[in-house]
């Protein structure tokens, strides 16, 4: 059983978008894993086999409790009962807490595809009548991080005593990134200045809380926060600017 468990389209998604906070949770004594919906075996760079040994490496890096690819399709990944029914599947075997998953607008068809089949897969998993062989079991949340397009965030996680380790995690798949010495074609990921974008972006999430390195989060419906006057004494929430006395 895990805590937290993130879908990804690809192997390197929640790598790149989300990793930091997988780190913090596991650090806090939380139990975390990863789904990789398909193989990643239509990327541009690379092949099957070379993702699979960084996938492998990055689940190391990372430390987590579980992976597994569920290879439905890179590029031919749509909603429909089979795709739904392999998540509820591994939702009904680990039984998490709370789902991250990709938002659902995005350049890339797969992720917007993987957002739709995570989002009808938490709320079929509940269902005792969607027959698996399995007890039905629904997450409490599905929190939305972003891809190539962005939101306005309903919260943002401080990620930056994990930053380097994030990164480290992420650069685990070579074959997707910027080689001087690749004569594989060129990517948007390939740029020398893909991580340039990566940080900028974390930084920016980062100050939107007051610390250095953030990462953003969508959800559906209204936060309850329980305690508003711990919650923002603490700094759980937006500052008043300062103003001199008058």
């Amino acid at each position: 059983m895990l805590d937290l468990l993130a879908f990804g389209p690809h192997p390197d998604d929640v790598e790149i978008c989300a990793a930091g906070t997988l780190l913090k949770v596991k650090a806090r004594g939380g139990r975390v894993g990863i789904v990789d919906l398909t193989a990643g075996e239509m990327g541009t760079r690379g092949s099957r086999e070379i993702r699979a040994a960084e996938t492998a490496e990055a689940t190391r890096r990372l430390g987590l409790e579980f992976r597994r690819c569920l290879d439905l399709g890179d590029g031919r990944l749509r909603e429909g009962r089979e795709p739904e029914l392999a998540v509820v599947r591994v939702l009904r075997e680990l039984r998490p807490a709370v789902v991250l998953a990709p938002w659902g607008v995005d350049d890339h068809p797969d992720h917007e595809h993987a957002a739709r089949i995570i989002r009808n897969a938490c709320f079929q998993s509940g269902m005792g009548k969607v027959e698996t062989g399995q007890p039905p079991h629904r997450p409490r949340a599905i929190l939305a991080y972003p891809g190539r397009r962005e939101f306005t965030p309903s919260f943002v996680v401080d990620i930056t005593p994990w930053w380097d380790e994030r990164l480290h995690a992420a650069r685990a798949y070579k074959s997707q990134f910027h080689d001087p010495a690749s004569t594989e074609p060129a990517t948007a990921i390939s740029s020398p200045d893909f991580w340039h974008f990566i940080e900028a972006r974390a930084m920016y999430y980062g100050q939107l809380i007051g610390t250095r390195y953030g990462e953003a989060f969508w959800t559906e419906g209204t936060l309850e926060i329980e305690d508003p006057l711990a919650h923002f004494a603490r700094g759980g929430g937006p500052q008043l600017p300062s103003r001199s006395a008058s």
